[in-house]
């Protein structure tokens, strides 16, 4: 037994056992420290004048890469030249002169009181270190003397820094840096990094030394060539308009309000990380500075170029706008020109008497564009978009983000009862995740952050938005290690891989190989086999007899359930949606029972709560919590419905667009008594009564096996002059829709459910968060837990009579989520609850093009398209 924390030595290590050591910690801090009262004010005032410090000082400009290190100067312990000179040249004079009012002096007093006061400190200071043992009585001492403490002094900031008790201590945990780092979002990315060097410098950077190491890691890493992965990742998060690694800049649908680059404008179902004034306003100066005969371009020497006024100026201009703008490929979200482009404008514009050290064109543009199969063509730049008079269908009421700093903008989805008068958008506070992240996580979420540690980037922290803002709640780290998975045969896959288990899809996630559950036909199989085989996981029989698991989910018999991992004792006979969970409720007395559905993603024998229960003697509260009674209108809460005598038709915002009379069968199996309670619950009508077919399922080839759709009556498409539909896995009928196929750790679920102590995930936590990253006002998120052991997302138009042009943004916000999800993307993994996705499928459907007047402008712009680049390619065999 150790006697010490010393005898621990031999046997424990710290890195091994960072719950214990801190829990040590956090005792010898309690032993030794007899700091109260008014030095723990004191710490308060400290905390709120830095925080009002920076917010003062910071707030007052449009640039995040300026605010990000402006913050950060008031998170470090003093400041430095350089990171002077860094505020210099990113922001305007009146924020360097507020930083510098604010880090020598106390901004409300006179200079001469402000050097008085400083004596008056350290004055006291001396006698109190010398007259006085506890922090307590020395910080009283002083504020009784010399007034409240000034975070700005260095005697103040000095006193912090060498304190050994819970001052601090207490001090530096009233900051967020050290639960989510300086930028917990990008803190996620640092695992990606392909080099030792760059993995340390991100951490270093994003975790608390952001002034110290930002310059170090964009000039290593910036555009390290190793390093297009972290690069990607880094650029993924909320939108912002700066130029730079360091901007969050995430691929978003539409582009509006250009004047220089007004090519790019009206451009709703293609994606752009940057279109915003400043990204315009830097292409027209990037075009001014080349006119000069110099090209600067990221990672490349100056670049000797011919007059580019008169060699393809069109091309440059679209080049200039390109790189601003940054229109993003949509399979990789890649921003790079192709290297065609590159070499066509390059071969005739790059001044080679000029180089000396045997630059070419094909050099540069093989730097510039390594990976030419996931790039962006310029062609279609060279010309106006040909949906100028159509783009207006598709709105994207946040791109611009009308919010307030440190609020969310969402799309407005409620029903608006003044049509016409109702905002497109809602502003809602917000948690940023770091110091000088400008990613923010609405109130109640849970969001897990890395440790800021090279050795435990693998270790995440969960913790709470709480209402004011703040992150709190947050547990100790769990580690998850990333190992490779062992097959049959010797097999070895290494974490993340993916590949294929005879038909089934399969993921190595930290030594667990996960699997969809479909039932595989060997190619040799024998004619019988053949005409047996159901498609239906362990061939179970196609045939309607629902059970209904524990987990939320009816399953079409008995037979799939249990082959999906249900036993006997986790299902009842019949649907979901025909069972009353409060028959069987235990509700204290005082209370009522109310029915509250969900489908949880974690295992069936994991307790998935289909009801709750209300307090009938306190009167309601008014949190939000919104419901929708059966006569379409809206209350706060259910207690507030059920005070009024309504009855609750379902949970969330009432809904427009859809029927709210009439049986209908979503597209989960399950039977709901209204398409909009349908909706609410985040799945699409399959067919208009109850539930009563075995849905299709297609096989890896794209076969669809034979089910009992045939005697389903599908509902006619409004999509259908335009729309190619695809039919959802499980469903009869086809839709209009994007697809995404989800494949995820049970085991993972589970765990991060177990860690937030928040009780199963279920698929509504989904496609809310999900719903919350549309960006097109025309689309939102469905989705259900298949038989197959996956989660399907449904991306649709929810207007009624939708355009072409609004499928076509729904089917590119597929490809957009899909991507965020296959790349890991911190946008998403920052939430617990998506944490344990693992890789994503995408099926969509056929958008076609009639014979409408949008037709015959697109028609028209293309051969347009072809006409410039013809006059170009003409010119060009010209001046050769």
């Amino acid at each position: 037994m150790a006697r010490s924390r010393n005898d621990l030595g031999r046997n424990c290590r710290s890195i091994a056992e960072p719950a214990f050591f801190n829990c040590l910690d956090r005792q010898d801090a309690q032993d030794n420290d007899p700091m109260t009262g008014a030095s723990q004010d004191a710490v308060q005032l400290l905390t709120q004048q830095f925080s009002g410090l920076s917010d003062r000082c910071c707030s007052d400009t449009s640039s995040s890469r300026c605010k990000a290190v402006c913050r950060a100067l008031f998170i470090q312990d003093s400041v430095t030249d350089s990171q002077r000179s860094a505020v210099e040249n990113l922001c305007n004079p009146s924020i360097m002169s507020c930083i510098t009012n604010s880090t020598s002096a106390t901004p409300t007093t006179h200079p001469t009181d402000a050097s008085r006061r400083t004596l008056c400190v350290g004055e006291k200071c001396e006698e109190a270190l010398h007259s006085l043992t506890s922090e307590e009585d020395i910080v009283n001492e002083i504020v009784r003397h010399c007034g409240a403490p000034n975070p700005a002094t260095p005697l103040w900031r000095c006193f912090l820094r060498g304190s050994t008790n819970s001052l601090r201590t207490q001090y530096q945990r009233s900051s967020s840096v050290g639960v989510t780092g300086v930028d917990g979002v990008k803190l996620l990315c640092c695992s990606k990094a392909a080099t030792r060097r760059c993995r340390d410098l991100c951490v270093k950077t994003y975790g608390k030394s952001w002034t110290a190491y930002w310059n170090q890691f964009h000039e290593n890493c910036g555009y390290h060539p190793r390093e297009g992965e972290l690069r990607t990742c880094l650029v993924e998060g909320k939108n912002h308009s700066d130029n730079t690694l360091t901007v969050e800049q995430p691929c978003k649908l539409g582009c509006r309000g250009l004047d220089y680059c007004a090519n790019f404008n009206d451009r709703p179902t293609e994606m752009f990380r940057s279109c915003s004034v400043e990204a315009d306003a830097g292409a027209r100066r990037d075009v001014m500075l080349w006119q000069n005969g110099i090209i600067s371009l990221p990672a490349l020497q100056e670049l000797p170029v011919k007059d580019i006024r008169r060699c393809h100026p069109e091309l440059w201009k679209a080049i200039a706008c390109s790189l601003q703008v940054k229109p993003c490929h949509t399979g990789s979200h890649a921003t790079t020109i192709c290297k065609a482009d590159c070499l066509y404008v390059l071969s005739d514009c790059l001044d080679t008497g000029q180089l000396t050290d045997g630059t070419t064109a094909e050099s540069v543009c093989t730097a510039l564009s390594p990976d030419d199969t996931k790039c962006i063509s310029l062609k279609s730049y060279l010309v106006s978009s040909p949906h100028t008079e159509d783009a207006s269908d598709v709105t994207h009421p946040c791109r611009l983000n009308p919010c307030s700093e440190g609020e969310l903008c969402l799309i407005n989805r409620r029903k608006c009862n003044n049509p016409g008068q109702c905002k497109s958008y809602i502003c809602q506070p917000g948690c940023p995740l770091g110091e000088v992240s400008s990613f923010h996580v609405v109130p109640n979420s849970y969001v897990r952050v890395p440790t800021a540690s090279p050795s435990q980037l693998h270790c995440h922290r969960v913790c709470r938005c709480g209402h004011r803002g703040t992150l709190h709640n947050c547990q100790e780290p769990e580690c998850v290690t990333p190992s490779h998975c062992l097959l049959g045969s010797g097999r070895i896959q290494d974490h993340k891989s993916q590949f294929y288990i005879d038909c089934n899809r399969c993921v190595c996630s930290a030594g667990e190989v996960v699997c969809t559950r479909r039932q595989c036909l060997r190619p040799s199989a024998s004619k019988m086999e053949r005409e047996q085989h159901t498609g239906l996981p362990c061939n179970c029989e196609a045939k309607f007899v629902p059970v209904c698991g524990k987990n939320g989910r009816t399953y079409p018999s008995a037979c799939v359930a249990r082959c999906v991992g249900v036993k006997d004792s986790q299902m009842d006979l019949g649907p979901c949606a025909f069972k009353d969970p409060c028959d069987t409720a235990s509700c204290p007395e005082g209370s009522r029972c109310v029915i509250r559905r969900q489908v949880c993603l974690t295992p069936a024998k994991t307790r998935c709560k289909q009801y709750r229960c209300m307090s009938l003697e306190d009167s309601c509260s008014h949190h939000r919590d919104p419901v929708c009674d059966t006569t379409g209108q809206e209350f706060s809460n259910a207690c507030l419905l059920l005070a009024s005598g309504r009855q609750i038709a379902y949970r969330g915002h009432c809904l427009s667009g859809c029927s709210s009379v009439g049986t209908v069968c979503g597209v989960n199996g399950e039977t709901y008594p209204s398409e909009c309670t349908a909706w609410a619950d985040h799945v699409p009508v399959d067919y208009w009564s109850t539930c009563h077919a075995v849905g299709q399922l297609v096989n890896r080839a794209g076969s669809v096996f034979e089910t009992e759709c045939a005697d389903v009556q599908c509902p006619s498409l409004s999509t259908s002059s335009f729309c190619a539909p695809i039919t959802p896995p499980g469903a009869c009928c086809p839709l209009c829709v994007g697809e995404i196929r989800v494949l995820y750790s049970l085991s993972r679920m589970k765990r991060v459910s177990r860690q937030a102590k928040v009780g199963p995930i279920a698929v509504r936590n989904v496609t809310a968060i999900l719903s919350r990253h549309m960006t097109t006002a025309q689309c939102d998120v469905f989705g259900y837990l298949s038989i197959e052991n996956d989660l399907v997302l449904l991306i649709m138009p929810v207007v009624e009579h939708s355009t072409a042009l609004q499928a076509q943004a729904c089917m590119m916000e597929t490809e957009r989520v899909a991507t965020l999800i296959r790349t890991d993307s911190p946008v998403l993994m920052s939430h617990l609850a998506l944490s344990p996705f693992l890789t994503a499928t995408v099926r969509t459907s056929h958008i076609i093009v009639s014979s409408s007047a949008a037709t015959t402008r697109w028609q028209s712009s293309r051969r347009a398209i072809n006409v410039v680049v013809l006059s170009v390619l003409y010119l060009a065999l010209l001046a050769r």
